[in-house]
């Protein structure tokens, strides 16, 4: 996939890793996504953006951006994937305004589904890929105007073939990574859990759960206390959430829900069926 096939029509998106482009293909709108050119020499960062493709070629799932093409060119590394619109969770939590629970618990319930065809998915073989996303943050997460939720931005997942020490284990979103990953230890699916939780936490309070800049959310991340979501907003209501909610929130990974269905079975027992 050359960038010349594509009309670019304006920058939608810049990180730290890549810039995201609206384009279009013919009369199909599409994202391309491509390393800055300061990367590109760089065979880590090539190896990265190559697994993200690879990944989202992989995965068949709503909440799952479809691959169109990917170019692996050293020169110029991009990949064109599906468009959406709609608007990015972090442009809700921003306001700092909480979302009603219902909706907030749906949205979440969406994203959990996604994480679970994420988190089993596997290769032709049938074994497991052990994929975990590691930046499950309201930057990456769509809300589309089908009411679809779209988890984005597989740049710094792991895998059974690309682990966290050929990723970086301590990337990730300050006041979004589980404590595992900010102590460097391994890494598997309950930190995308972990990170779930503090989404859901923030949408029904209202306010950030872990703020400040990257080294203080760090910190509060793993020595502040975490009050139960009844008690930081209250809401009475929100009392059928509170055991769910700190189980999910526990430090320890042992002590947390061990995947996404188990965390989604258990919010709709305590609240979607309310």
């Amino acid at each position: 996939m050359a960038l010349r096939d594509f009309t670019i029509e304006r920058t939608l998106a810049t990180g730290g890793m890549c810039e995201i482009l609206l384009a279009r293909d013919g009369s199909r709108r599409v994202v391309v996504k491509r390393l800055h050119a300061h990367l590109r020499s760089d065979e880590r960062m090539r190896a990265m953006f190559a697994h993200e493709a690879k990944l989202l070629g992989t995965l068949r799932h709503p909440c799952v951006p479809s691959l169109y093409e990917y170019d692996g060119d050293e020169a110029n590394p991009a990949l064109a994937m599906e468009y959406f619109d709609g608007v990015l969770l972090h442009t809700w939590t921003s306001t700092g305004r909480a979302m009603a629970p219902n909706e907030a618990v749906a949205c979440v319930v969406q994203l959990l589904e996604g994480l679970e065809h994420i988190h089993r998915a596997t290769d032709a073989a049938g074994a497991p890929l052990e994929i975990v996303h590691r930046d499950v943050s309201p930057a990456n997460i769509l809300l589309a105007t089908d009411g679809t939720v779209k988890l984005l931005d597989f740049g710094i997942a792991t895998s059974r073939e690309l682990p966290a020490d050929a990723a970086g284990s301590s990337r990730g979103t300050a006041g979004y990574m589980a404590p595992e990953v900010i102590a460097g230890d391994a890494v598997d699916a309950r930190a995308d859990v972990f990170c779930v939780g503090v989404i859901l936490h923030e949408l029904i309070v209202g306010r950030r759960l872990f703020g400040g800049d990257r080294l203080n959310a760090m910190r509060a991340t793993m020595e502040n206390a975490i009050a139960p979501p009844s008690v930081a907003a209250a809401n009475a209501a929100l009392v059928p959430l509170d055991a769910v909610m700190l189980r999910v929130l526990a430090r320890d990974p042992r002590d947390r829900w061990p995947d996404a269905g188990a965390m989604r079975r258990a919010l709709e027992a305590a609240f979607v069926a309310r």
